[in-house]
């Protein structure tokens, strides 16, 4: 599962509780584009715990891994490498070296400026450009430079991906909150990498824009631990070049094809959002060549078979609005698509690639429940999810869904996670605005500021119906003083579907179980210390449940380093 920047629709505050602006940034926050809304502020107060739901108070448990020796070492982050090394006498600097491909043709080369100090951090991007990169250390004394002896070559994996206790299995990726799409299969031998092209022409007069250049990047290796070979580059069957605003002639807006990702876990079905995709085509396979519909998004499906990929469907939502050429003034500097499904916002494929779901925030209908009115339009961004199944080679729709308490601004489909099974599904909806705690609370309160919300679903042979109505367990917006909480904004759920936790961006994180299809809240957890920001913002859990797993990072710290918190279950108790 993964969620993706979008385009947003101005809206009054009154309709979501919070102003376009707000808008905009917490939710490239809380999908993909950026780094986390609470980033620099304390992690709230622990709350008092409630009935069913025992508060535990977490401490860092683990730390990143590290690679090198003491003459010079990093220790992996979320999405960066942070190089420490001895220091010399005789150096008046150094300067990091990368290999951005390895054992590759590629050439060695300086990453970023002379260094005076002895640690550095490097923040990774355009991951497909140096998934198996190797770094030196130069130092120099003013008149010459010198390698040191060792040669970093670091597994990318590590900053990328929440690993169990063991450091064996996966058990999320960190961009949900992090800026690369990035997925991998269960036996850690095929990764998947999103590279969106970032269109976003300022200049005025306004360039010709070239053909969007996104695309998704597939590695394979033979073995954990050997060097990672190219398999596929993928790029959307119907690439054109990115929608402009030619009144402006002040922004263009790229398809963002590979901001989203979802993966079977053999890694052979591979399904690929691209929230601003323009065609106003409906369900599957429809005309890919109109471009009526600005920011209407489409899921793209590729399948692999003996080593080669090709694209098994082309997947749209089944309303998708026939016109939208409307832009609204969004930032202070440009303009982007307004009105916009942004269908691809999250997608989740069950572990045989058989089922697909796909929020779209975007979706303005007032219905609720399963397969309701989906042509309505009466309530702006309130969201839906549509699911489509895979018989054969062969995809179809199968359910539209919506939240059980439908409103304008709501923002359902935020999130979306799947069983391993597909019978199980998580919807988040982060701007829900219900100040009922637990499960099964007041639906139709809406006075609280976007707190956020989880809607269960269950299916029995392609018959959806809503199980649970999922809050936070205790409130944290306390008084009106404390931020918006945004619960939902991460999900994930055991193999079994019968744990799930949730994550939120005020530091935080819960988790719910299931009994003979009923939910309970079970804990909620927090950073027991102080200086501890952005925990909560990736949450990974176990296939059997009882193990989940978050990072944090600690500003106190000299590099800000990042820390891993492990929570266990045993007996229905969760503790460190």
């Amino acid at each position: 599962m993964s969620k993706v920047p979008l385009s947003r629709r101005p809206f009054t505050a009154s309709a979501a509780g919070v102003g376009t602006s707000l808008m905009l940034s917490l939710l490239l926050s809380a999908c993909g584009g950026g780094s986390g809304d609470n980033v620099g502020e304390p992690p709230a107060p622990a709350p008092a715990p409630t009935p069913t739901s025992v508060a535990v108070p977490g401490a860092p448990s683990g730390t990143f891994d590290t690679l090198g020796t003491a003459e010079f070492s990093l220790r992996y982050g979320v999405e960066r490498y942070d190089f420490v090394w001895s220091p010399s006498a005789q150096a008046t600097h150094y300067e990091l070296w990368e290999d951005p491909d390895g054992p590759g043709p590629l050439p060695e080369v300086q990453a970023g400026n002379a260094i005076t100090g002895t640690r550095h951090t490097f923040e990774i991007s355009q991951l497909h450009q140096r998934v198996n990169a190797t770094y030196r250390l130069r130092e120099c004394n003013g008149t010459s430079c010198s390698f040191r002896a060792t040669t970093l070559a670091p597994d990318a994996l590590r900053a990328h991906f929440l690993f169990d206790r063991q450091g064996s299995s996966v058990l999320a990726p960190f961009n949900a909150t992090a800026g690369t799409p990035v997925l991998v299969s269960a036996d850690l031998k095929t990764l998947v990498i999103g590279a969106p092209d970032p269109v976003s022409t300022t200049t005025l007069p306004r360039p010709a824009p070239a053909v969007d250049n996104s695309a998704v990047h597939v590695f394979v290796r033979s073995a954990v631990g050997v060097a990672w070979q190219p398999q596929a580059r993928l790029q959307a069957s119907n690439r054109r070049a990115p929608a402009c605003n030619n009144a402006a002639q002040d922004y263009c807006h790229s398809s963002s094809f590979g901001a989203g990702l979802a993966l079977s876990a053999d890694g052979n079905t591979l399904a690929v959002s691209a929230t601003g995709e323009t065609s106003n085509a409906r369900g599957v396979n429809g005309d890919q060549a109109n471009t009526d519909s600005l920011a209407a998004g489409a899921v793209y499906v590729f399948a692999r078979t003996g080593g080669s990929w090709s694209q098994q469907a082309y997947v749209k939502a089944s309303n998708t609005p026939a016109r939208n050429n409307t832009w609204c003034n969004l930032s202070y500097w440009a303009t982007q698509p307004c009105d916009g499904q942004n269908f691809g916002a999250s997608v989740a494929l069950s572990a045989d690639g058989n089922l697909l779901a796909v929020g779209a925030i975007g979706d303005d209908s007032k219905s609720t429940g399963v397969n309701g009115d989906a042509n309505d339009t009466s309530a702006v961004f309130a969201g839906a999810v549509h699911t489509y199944a895979r018989t054969g080679s062969t995809w179809a729709p199968q359910a539209y869904l919506k939240a059980s308490n439908t409103d304008a601004g709501d923002g359902f489909g935020t999130s979306v996670s799947l069983s391993a099974d597909g019978s199980t599904l998580a919807v988040g909806a982060i701007f829900e605005r219900s100040s009922a705690t637990g499960v099964g609370g007041n639906q139709s309160d809406n006075a609280q500021s976007p707190f956020g919300a989880v809607y269960v679903f269950s299916q029995d042979r392609g018959s959806w119906s809503q199980q649970a109505y999922v809050k936070a367990p205790v409130n944290t917006v306390v008084g009106g003083t404390e931020p918006m909480s945004y619960f939902g904004g991460r999900t994930a759920l055991s193999a079994h579907g019968e744990t799930l936790a949730v994550g939120s961006v005020r530091g935080m994180a819960y988790v719910y179980a299931r009994t003979q299809n009923t939910w309970q809240a079970q804990a909620h957890m927090f950073p027991a210390g102080p200086n501890v920001i952005r925990f909560g913002e990736a949450v990974g859990v176990s296939a059997d449940g009882n193990s989940v797993v978050t990072a944090a990072q600690d500003v106190g710290s000299e590099a800000s380093a990042f820390t891993l918190y492990f929570f266990s279950r045993t007996a229905g108790t969760w503790s460190q």
